[in-house]
């Protein structure tokens, strides 16, 4: 009988430490505006380069990006912690630095940025950017939220750029990952994290503009 408490108990636990996570890459978010210009970390380049995704680019700002997360300005690679993930996620990642100080340290990318419908409003110079004095109720925009990847919610680097049709809760490609009692963490640009189904990011945000900052 105590059994489905306790696993209840370590489900909440779990939810609370990824929200931590998220609010404190919610304070780097801001910080990182503060540097450039009100612009948030570039989810990449705007012909879509492969090689330049926000979290393992430090030509784009990824770095800057992660010591600021990190509250380190020595940070040299772009890997973090696996307790700064969510314990959902963290556990199970098989794609691990494997040298000197960052040994068994994981991407970033658990936490999806949001890519928005890349257009042209969303251009500055070579990169897919928002502009956080463009943005419209940041309270209601997501930024960043819990992702998996194709398979499973422990294996591979995650779902790093996500759309709203990556929320479908039935694909089993990568994508959102609802990890906390069927409810996914998510951060919104004004910094606050909060939970939810995918009765709200899958369907009700798809026409409310919570996944498009400048609508």
């Amino acid at each position: 009988m105590l059994l489905p408490a306790l696993n209840k108990a370590r489900a909440s636990a779990r939810g609370i430490h990824c929200a931590g996570n998220m609010k404190t890459l919610g304070m780097a978010a801001a910080l990182y505006t503060d540097l450039y210009n009100g612009v948030l970390v570039p989810i990449c380049k705007n012909d879509w380069s492969w090689q330049d995704p926000w979290y393992n680019s430090p030509n784009q700002g990824g770095l800057i990006y992660i010591r600021l997360f990190l509250g380190n300005n020595n940070w040299n690679q772009m890997y973090v912690p696996t307790k700064m993930l969510c314990p959902s996620v963290a556990a199970g990642q098989n794609e691990k630095a494997t040298w000197g100080a960052y040994d068994q340290f994981v991407r970033i990318s658990f936490y999806g940025m949001n890519r928005v419908n890349c257009d042209n409003q969303y251009s500055q110079g070579d990169y897919w950017v928002i502009d956080f004095r463009r943005v419209k109720s940041p309270a209601g925009k997501l930024l960043h939220i819990d992702t998996r990847s194709a398979g499973g919610a422990t294996a591979g680097t995650g779902k790093w750029n996500v759309w709203q049709t990556d929320a479908d809760p039935a694909l089993s490609t990568a994508g959102v990952a609802y990890n906390h009692n069927n409810r996914t963490s998510v951060l919104f640009i004004d910094g606050h994290v909060s939970t939810h189904p995918p009765a709200d990011v899958f369907n009700a945000w798809e026409t409310n503009g919570t996944w498009e900052p400048y609508k």
